[in-house]
């Protein structure tokens, strides 16, 4: 088998980092927005919550400056910690020769182009992605590391990426205590032993020290803040969108029409109501009007009886929303990216910018466009690459197990949150699993001896 040497190997997937990086920084800069993003610009301007989305995304733009020096800044960020994270991980860290086919299946999972495409995206799906794939390298380099100062030191760095997640998606919530466990298994492996339970604790306190500055400086920069919306109006949307869904599927007997719902309304969700977003029922007058006239407790109960009452219809319902979202339909319906300038036009003026495509961004679309239906674009693929990373990580030893597998949990866990709460099939919700998918791999794909530093103390 041909073998090439560690250096030419390095050099290889070096250079195919800078130039992925370096195209993406000269084709996407200052960024691509949508009007979610200049909802965002808007907020990090006036130093006001508005919208229903976690603050941490506003709040960092705010930080890095007006405009499109803020955006232009985010996907800075953005492609560094993507591109960097899969250098980290794949040059590897000892001399030891590759097989030819490693190299070959490493610089194929750093080019994907869907990676390229969305790091030029301003949006707090990418944030979230970069923020994971960077403390997973950090943690895969911490497992790596011979002097077990430096091993600590690197999967402390990690914890500290992980902080900003519960404050970027609500999803954060759940990955952050998960993702957790490898970094915070290799500072109490490599603590010498008399004094284990003082570094974990010191660990432990600087660590939520952390995160409690981070939400105070967040909260400093709005003189008003989401106030809780960032959650419950999001479980308001997916009640209503469940109780929409199950009326379309038992017609008369269903939950709407036996609370008495007026018949305009009751027609409009047969007539509007898909698997693949929510979008189309909140934009008729009828339904929004009718939901809204729904307090907090009504909707809830009327949901949970829904449920109890139709749990075959609601089965269906969520089950037809997730297969949208894996790409098992129609991809090309569920934005599967954004190039270009759009938003509300006060929010983009006030920002110094205005809704357009340029040529650059019309040509990126005609390149990407013909892999919308490929499996490279549809998530049932990335889902079956981590099922592989799975077995791949079991096989590779137990060291493996413990660095990948709580990796590979947080990332299936966050896939299986979607299936109760998908309210739209866009391909951006699960954008996190592609480059951390892409990430565990990489590190399999390392030469073990490579992978491999000495045990810890």
């Amino acid at each position: 088998m041909t073998m090439i040497s560690a250096r030419s190997t390095r050099a290889g997937i070096t250079l195919l980092c800078l130039l992925a990086a370096g195209l993406a920084l000269a084709l996407h800069s200052p960024g691509h927005l949508s009007v979610d993003s200049t909802i965002q610009l808007h907020e990090a301007h006036s130093g006001r919550i508005e919208s229903w989305a976690p603050p941490f995304m506003s709040a960092l733009l705010a930080w890095l400056g007006p405009g499109s020096v803020a955006t232009a800044l985010f996907v800075l960020l953005n492609t560094a910690a993507t591109y960097g994270a899969f250098w980290m991980i794949a040059r590897g860290t000892a001399e030891t020769p590759w097989p030819w086919w490693r190299l070959s299946v490493a610089l194929i999972l750093i080019a994907n182009p869907v990676v390229f495409a969305y790091v030029g995206i301003v949006w707090k799906d990418v944030l979230l992605a970069s923020l994971c794939v960077l403390a997973l390298s950090l943690t895969v380099a911490a497992s790596r590391a011979y002097n077990p100062r430096h091993r600590r030191a690197l999967a402390f760095l990690a914890l500290l990426t992980l902080l900003p997640i519960p404050m970027v998606r609500q999803q954060g919530l759940l990955l952050m205590p998960v993702f957790a466990i490898a970094p915070a298994l290799l500072i109490a492996e490599s603590a010498p032993a008399q004094s284990r339970k003082w570094v974990l604790a010191t660990v432990g306190v600087a660590v939520l020290a952390g995160y409690l500055l981070l939400r105070f400086a967040v909260a400093a920069t709005f003189t008003q803040g989401p106030d809780g919306r960032d959650l419950s109006v999001g479980a308001r949307i997916i009640r209503a969108y469940d109780l929409a869904g199950i009326q379309a599927r038992t017609g008369a007997t269903g939950p709407l029409a036996r609370a008495g719902a007026p018949a305009e309304t009751l027609g409009a969700i047969q007539e509007t109501y898909s698997g693949d977003r929510v979008d189309r029922l909140n934009a008729h007058p009828s339904v929004s009007r009718y939901f809204g006239s729904l307090d907090e407790e009504a909707l809830k109960a009327l949901w949970w009886d829904s449920i109890k009452r139709h749990p075959i219809a609601y089965a269906r319902h969520r089950l037809s929303a997730f297969v949208w979202l894996l790409g098992l339909r129609d991809p090309g319906k569920c934005l599967p990216v954004l190039v270009g300038v759009d938003g509300v036009p006060d929010f983009l003026s006030e920002s110094r910018l205005r809704a357009e495509n340029e040529p650059r961004d019309d040509w990126l679309y005609e390149k990407y466009k013909g892999l919308f239906h490929t499996p490279l674009w549809q998530h049932w693929f990335y889902v079956l690459l981590l099922l592989a990373a799975a077995i791949g990580a079991w096989r590779r030893g137990t060291r493996a197990r413990r660095i990948l597998l709580p990796w590979v949990a947080g990332l299936t866990l966050f896939v299986g949150a979607f299936l109760p709460t998908s309210i739209a099939c866009d391909f951006r919700y699960l954008f996190l699993l592609i480059p951390c998918v892409t990430a565990i791999l990489l590190a399999l794909v390392v030469p073990e001896q490579a992978a491999r530093g000495p045990a810890p103390p």
